[in-house]
């Protein structure tokens, strides 16, 4: 039996999982989607139950386990797009269609595999709950999850209300990958002429904190140590990002696990920021969340986690 690893073969993820699942006993491949789009294959036979990534076919009874790395599913950066590694024609439009189209083609072949048994990691519908910001905010507020006031909208009225009101705030994408940053009443002039969607959130003061839940477990944490003077890691100058060993609060786990739980995934980074007071306010699920800070580090060790779950 093969676990298969799809997405960008960049970072150190997949080596530590390479490792960890030949640990266990089971044979690994590599889906670099930086292959595509080309005139490289991409194929799945429904009829014979077969599928093709470039040179490589398997059955799908060949196929024990699938790790996607979520945020690389055929979403290049946009100077690829600018290059022309989307589309060779110039229109626009025709390469934002090609997009979809792989990407419409690998999520149903991975919603495929999970209705034939296999383990996929993230399932098809952990990678749609990624793209539904707002809504998971709901439904982690109505479970009683501490999470920090939230607006999307493409409202200039609306936004700059919101940020008057809070005098700092959070703004990042509403799907997909975008990063988090910080603006304040200073800046609200940005706020503009809207004319695209943005979501919004009190900012919330403390520490940057990241655990992990596999299999309805939470299988560790830990806090990014970085220059003080970013509200985040994510912002940190000259890219100088540490970990430590976070011991979460009873409460706080029970919270993660509930989180992942609602959305559902099978695996996730559950992002958090913790105040102050020790209290702490849950961000966002991530279930395409990077490892390998904590895991090279001897914190965690969330690619053998992800490994037995993958080969179970």
């Amino acid at each position: 039996m093969t676990v298969m690893l799809l997405g960008r073969d960049r970072g150190h993820e997949f080596d530590l999982l390479r490792d960890a699942v030949r640990d266990h006993g089971e044979s690994v491949v590599t889906v670099d989607v930086d292959e595509w789009p080309s005139d490289r294959p991409l194929t799945h036979d429904i009829e014979a139950d077969r599928v093709r990534f470039g040179d490589r076919a398997f059955d799908i009874d060949e196929i024990q386990g699938v790790y996607v790395k979520a945020n690389s599913l055929f979403v290049p950066a946009i100077e690829d797009g600018i290059d022309g590694c989307v589309s060779e024609d110039e229109n626009p439009f025709a390469a934002l269609t090609q997009l979809r189209e792989y990407r419409g083609l690998c999520k149903g072949l991975l919603a495929s595999l999970e209705h034939h048994g296999v383990t996929v990691v993230p399932t098809h519908d952990a990678l749609e709950w990624e793209e539904r910001t707002t809504y998971a905010c709901d439904v982690y507020g109505s479970l009683g999850i501490d999470v920090p006031e939230t607006v999307a909208t493409v409202s200039s009225e609306t936004a700059r209300s919101f940020l008057e009101r809070h005098g700092r705030v959070v703004y990042k994408a509403i799907g997909g990958v975008g990063g988090a940053h910080v603006m304040t009443t200073d800046e609200a002039d940005r706020l503009d002429d809207l004319t695209t969607p943005v979501l919004f959130q009190a900012f919330v003061p403390g520490e940057d904190v990241r655990a992990y839940v596999t299999d309805d477990t939470v299988v560790g944490a830990f806090k990014y140590t970085h220059d003080e003077a970013a509200f985040t890691f994510k912002n940190a100058p000259g890219g100088e990002i540490g970990a430590d060993a976070v011991d979460l609060p009873v409460p706080v786990r029970r919270d993660v696990r509930r989180a992942v739980e609602a959305a559902p995934m099978a695996h996730s980074a559950v992002d958090l920021r913790r105040r102050p007071d020790g209290s702490y306010a849950l961000m966002e699920t991530n279930p395409g969340g990077r490892f390998m800070l904590p895991d090279s580090a001897g914190i965690t060790d969330v690619a053998d986690e992800l490994a037995a779950y993958l080969v179970s």
